[in-house]
């Protein structure tokens, strides 16, 4: 898979690096999660541990635990 960053998101990651330096690492992270729900897994992988880390409930403790 591809990944594409419009020049807009490119402008605002940067402009948003300047304050959270870990910003551009948290966009490669993302793409690292983001890329087996849609490549050819091997039997290995545990596809529901992937929905389970972008389901509402784990993106709420992850803000909760970031900014405690």
């Amino acid at each position: 898979m591809n990944f594409e960053e419009s020049p807009e998101f490119a402008k605002d990651v940067k402009r948003l690096a300047k304050k959270w330096r870990s910003i551009p690492s948290d966009v490669q992270a993302a793409k690292q999660y983001i890329l087996p729900l849609y490549a050819q897994l091997s039997d290995d992988v545990d596809l529901a541990e992937y929905r389970r880390e972008f389901s509402p409930e784990r993106q709420q403790q992850s803000y909760i635990q970031m900014y405690v």
